[in-house]
């Protein structure tokens, strides 16, 4: 395990980290969040004063606590590694656990089903901007099971959630940073709250 924790350290350090510092290949991903995060403050406001009202009067809440996803995608290799040039099959589910109107914690299982076969294990949290906006921050654990290597992951995203009656249509793109290769995960999650 401490083996797993020193390359995870290098690779911050020498790797994603560095490259952002340089304006290297993690500078998209950056540029995204930034937009993204100086659009949301109003949407946030806007959300709040819309709903604030219904849910006072009616005493009862306008989210649901509970919510799982089934996620189905692509993944594709920022790096383009010979094998993982073309995009690959992606399967996954998801749960979260609401803790405020803003806030939640889950669980997540992603395999990708070609290609390398890997499958990603994590721990997500999530900010709620608004009644469609979700961002997504899970530092988990993931491994490749052709040449059976594993290690740590990070993993950045962004859901948009579609009602649809008591679940949800959720276009989504994730940006996972592992050790030996940094990976765009772009899907769509089918999910049923309660």
């Amino acid at each position: 395990m401490k083996a797993i924790r020193q390359r995870f350290s290098k690779r911050i350090q020498n790797g994603a980290w560095h490259d952002l510092r340089r304006g290297g290949s993690t500078r998209g991903p950056l540029l995204i969040a930034i937009v993204l995060a100086a659009a949301m403050p109003s949407r946030i406001g806007l959300a709040e004063e819309g709903h604030a009202g219904d849910a006072s009067e009616h005493g009862e809440e306008h989210f649901h606590k509970n919510e799982v996803a089934v996620f189905l995608g692509s993944t594709q290799s920022e790096e383009h590694h010979g094998d993982r040039d073309d995009p690959e099959f992606t399967i996954g589910i998801d749960y979260e656990r609401r803790l405020t109107e803003h806030f939640g914690l889950g669980l997540l299982a992603d395999f990708v089903a070609e290609g390398n076969r890997e499958i990603l294990l994590g721990i997500p949290f999530f900010l709620h901007a608004g009644k469609s906006a979700k961002f997504e921050l899970a530092p988990g654990w993931h491994k490749v099971k052709e040449d059976g290597s594993d290690g740590g992951v990070l993993r950045l995203g962004f859901h948009w959630a579609f009602e649809v009656g008591r679940g949800s249509l959720s276009p989504a793109v994730f940006y996972d940073i592992t050790e030996e290769d940094n990976l765009w995960v772009f899907g769509l999650g089918i999910g049923r709250g309660w």
